[in-house]
């Protein structure tokens, strides 16, 4: 090699050595490595049974006050769903735009999208000592300052230790601080002690409450596992058989599994507990409807839940779909028309079943200008629809459909 062969090679390789320093006083300074004051706590409970526990990969993630509930929430997700490589140290709190302050469908739905389960409720501090055992994150909101909401901050308690009395929380500042269980437990007793576990559905390592059983038994309806989710039904009504609630839950998952005469026994036992309980006079009627029940006694009931909550879309079309099959056909047709137009800022799959009971009672009644229409306007709104094909003949010439 010649000499200045050899020292093209020595500035190469200085060259690289700065680069890979930057790099590590990038990734040094990108605030999603566990910072010292957390390393300090996993030391100090790394010795200790149930008095103390720490979860060590927990990411940190530091935002500003807009963005801090959408920076608690990446911590938690991102602990379940580590980002690939280079990509944890980009500031992922960017991507998850959900307020946890109103929690609602659409944090639901994040989070089943993820394959996570999220319950908010209330609770005590041995209860978030129980997930923490379990590896499970905790948020919690926690206010400063009484009666001034501006002093909120929503926070992931990442650890406890009983022999200091302090907890390790992420999210307040530009790294993890200790604070102990006294100011802890004042700040959090100012939101009604609020907190949200959130985890994979078979990770839970604790003893659910019935609340949180119908949570998880909702997220496996949703899931398509009404197995799953009548197990968590039926526990809850074990640990709580007042509630007309926890008989509507498990009667639903045994109504989708087209087991009518369980569903309708379950569903009178809710209204026996609550008589105005329009979901359960709903799902009864229907129940009856599809089990071959008394098509009288199906008519009653969606009548009644139609006369509790008239707007309500899926109650229109249950009593337009029991008026269809006891031959009013002109009366169903206009319960499903009401029904239509009610469900507009619903799901697209609840308006498509809508739609399509409407074009069989046009169908049945030789009303097949209106069925063309109305599946034609289907079709419009939800291109993705599914024709039955029995109702093929009111396509369109050169219509393409499922």
């Amino acid at each position: 090699m010649t000499a200045s062969s050899a020292e093209h090679v020595w500035c190469g390789c200085r060259r690289l050595v700065f680069l890979c320093g930057v790099l590590l006083l990038v990734i040094g300074a990108s605030g999603c490595a566990t910072r010292p004051p957390a390393r300090e706590f996993h030391r100090a409970v790394r010795a200790l049974d149930e008095e103390g526990h720490s979860l060590r990969d927990v990411p940190f993630y530091a935002a500003s006050d807009e963005q801090a509930h959408a920076a608690a929430l990446a911590m938690i997700t991102d602990y379940w769903q580590p980002p690939r490589r280079f990509s944890r140290f980009r500031p992922q709190w960017r991507a998850h735009r959900i307020d946890l302050a109103e929690p609602d469908g659409q944090l639901e739905t994040y989070l089943r999208a993820r394959a996570l389960w999220g319950y908010w409720g209330t609770g005590r501090l041995e209860e978030l000592k129980a997930r923490l055992r379990a590896d499970v994150p905790v948020l919690v909101a926690l206010q400063e300052q009484p009666l001034d909401p501006t002093t909120l901050s929503p926070v992931v308690v990442a650890g406890y230790d009983d022999l200091r009395e302090r907890v390790l929380l992420y999210g307040l500042g530009d790294a993890p601080v200790e604070m102990a269980y006294d100011e802890f437990l004042n700040r959090w007793r100012r939101v009604q002690y609020r907190f949200m576990s959130v985890c994979p559905p078979e990770r839970v390592a604790w003893a659910l409450t019935a609340p949180e059983r119908v949570s998880r038994g909702r997220y496996y309806m949703a899931e398509g596992r009404y197995v799953s989710a009548a197990r968590d039904f039926e526990a809850a009504l074990a640990l709580d058989p007042a509630v007309a609630r926890h008989y509507v839950e498990l009667a639903d998952a045994h109504l989708l599994q087209e087991e009518y005469g369980e569903a309708e026994s379950l569903y009178r036992a809710a209204l026996a507990l609550d008589e105005f309980n329009a979901r359960a006079m709903n799902n009864l009627a229907y129940a009856l409807l599809y089990g071959g029940g008394d098509l009288a006694e199906a008519m009653r009931w969606a009548r009644n839940a139609t006369a509790l909550e008239p707007d309500n879309p899926r109650l229109l079309d249950t009593l337009g779909v029991v008026l269809h099959r006891t031959g009013e056909y002109r009366e169903a047709a206009r319960m499903l028309e009401r029904a239509r137009t009610r469900a507009m800022q619903m799901d697209g799959e609840t308006q498509a079943v809508i739609a399509l009971h409407l074009v069989r009672v046009y169908h049945d009644d030789d009303l097949w200008h209106l069925a063309r229409q109305t599946l034609a306007d289907a079709l419009t709104h939800h291109p993705a629809l599914e024709v039955p094909s029995e109702f093929r003949i009111h396509l369109r010439p050169g219509q393409q459909v499922r």
